[in-house]
């Protein structure tokens, strides 16, 4: 039954990936949203449960089959230490079977995180690379979720944008707007150093790599969410909804960026070295 289940959902992402060279993938995301509607309406199955926070207990007092790392109120309880520490102690390789999303594996320490990482004989990125579902229907392929061979032909696609001549080339740029995020932190008080700067410096950096316009850049850090964090993926209330609104404001902002540059490509205009360039002077 699983070997069938696996057949089905390859045939089905083989299709919508297929269609999307005829169709535009507004479209299709119209179609699924819809779909959704649908369902929701007149059927009950859900695409996410929501989590509900509850007062998690002291790992001293928990068996080790009772941990569960996904659970998000680790961090917001600030328990996160202790429970990994256990494991790390106790159980490097931990085996969850009844979180809220299905059973997995916790691999603790560095040296077995980097042969699973390097193994993808026996440990494969596809389909998905985090716990939970995506929605029925976008379930596209993910440069990050394949496995060599394909993931080594894309990946030759894109990383001439990190070669030391062009990241040379990039490199006041870089220093110039990480500068300027380092000088306008507040002096004397608290701040949040993920707002301020991580997630501040990570969306500059996006920009220049894909050449997307400077000034919209936090929509770069909405669409990354969006796609791979959402609420629902996370054990959060999601409504579908805004996934799929979000998604559809993604697609069309990327594909006019897309087309802009081509349409300049097409009047002999020398290819840049971003990244929405290279994919597109690339056969692979």
């Amino acid at each position: 039954m699983d070997t069938i289940r696996y057949t089905l959902e390859n045939t089905k992402k083989h299709l919508i990936n297929k269609s999307l060279k005829y169709i535009p993938i507004q479209n299709h995301i119209k179609v699924m949203h819809v779909f959704h509607k649908i369902r929701s309406e007149y059927f009950t199955n859900k695409d996410f449960e929501p989590h509900i926070e509850t007062t998690l207990p002291d790992i001293e007092s928990l068996d080790l089959q009772e941990i569960d790392l996904s659970n998000p109120f680790l961090y917001r309880q600030n328990k996160w230490q202790s429970y990994y520490k256990r494991l790390r102690d106790e159980a490097p390789v931990h085996y969850q079977p009844n979180s809220p999303f299905g059973a997995f594996w916790s691999v603790m320490l560095h040296e077995d995180v980097m042969y699973v990482d390097r193994n993808h004989q026996l440990f494969s990125s596809e389909p998905i690379i985090m716990l939970g579902d995506q929605p029925q229907g976008m379930e596209l392929e993910m440069f990050i979720a394949m496995d060599p061979p394909k993931h080594d032909e894309q990946r030759q696609a894109v990383q001439g944008v990190v070669t030391a001549k062009n990241l040379k080339e990039m490199e006041g740029l870089i220093r110039t707007r990480t500068i300027d995020v380092l000088e306008h932190l507040p002096i004397d008080q608290p701040f949040d150093f993920v707002e301020k700067v991580s997630i501040e410096l990570t969306s500059r950096m996006l920009s220049t790599l894909l050449d997307f316009p400077y000034e919209q850049r936090h929509k770069l850090v909405q669409f990354s969410e969006i796609a791979s964090s959402t609420p629902g993926t996370t054990g959060g209330n999601m409504q579908v909804d805004e996934t799929f609104n979000g998604i559809m404001e993604m697609t069309k902002a990327l594909s006019a960026l897309w087309h802009d540059k081509a349409r300049r490509l097409a009047a002999g205009e020398p290819p840049s070295f971003d990244l929405m360039s290279l994919l597109q002077t690339s056969e692979a």
